[in-house]
């Protein structure tokens, strides 16, 4: 359970410093600090798994992890491009490719696998008589209509639906996994 304290510190610092790495271009440094992060948090849906007892269970647990999975493939995508950029490797264009394909689709998916564990797992926490906890997770899969709408604006010619805003993107997963955290040492 410690290491999730430390991506949820990490996210905190990462938090504290983002506009001066943004301002010193360091893309690199803040897409491996959410790996490191999401890395930490890889452990959330086996916790969970061992402690809650459901026919969702399992199910939780699989698209927990894919979720994890996805994104931390997706930064470590994005890290790889950092540093092909900055020692010019490969033509830019490439990597402009790359990242789009890295950073927008599949980050978008990651958190819809996200919001639909948390469907699940929010379900299969009211099974377990932690109706309270179960239904703050539940609010939080409600984001699902947020990042439908994104993954709609990135695959649409016309740009419908939501452009993403990094920034309510990381408050809600900072707060999902605040929320996931409490929700441990609870049950």
């Amino acid at each position: 359970m410690n290491i999730v304290l430390i991506g949820l510190i990490l996210y905190l610092m990462l938090f504290a410093t983002y506009k001066f790495l943004l301002e010193k271009k360091k893309y690199t440094t803040i897409h491996f600090t959410f790996v490191l992060i999401f890395l930490s948090f890889s452990q959330v849906p086996i916790m969970y798994y061992e402690k809650l007892n459901s026919t969702l269970n399992t199910a939780a647990l699989t698209i927990g992890l894919v979720f994890i999975f996805l994104i931390s493939f997706s930064m470590f995508i994005q890290v790889i491009c950092n540093i092909l950029s900055n020692t010019q490797l490969v033509s830019e264009k490439y990597i402009e490719k790359i990242f789009k394909i890295a950073s927008d689709p599949i980050e978008m998916i990651a958190n819809i696998f996200k919001v639909i564990w948390l469907l699940l797992l929010g379900i299969t926490v009211i099974q377990n008589a932690n109706i309270l906890l179960g239904i703050i997770i539940l609010i939080s899969s409600l984001f699902i209509f947020y990042y439908v709408s994104i993954l709609t604006y990135y695959i649409t010619k016309h740009k419908m639906g939501f452009k993403p805003n990094v920034f309510i993107i990381n408050i809600e997963t900072f707060i999902s996994f605040i929320i996931l955290y409490i929700g441990l040492m609870i049950i």
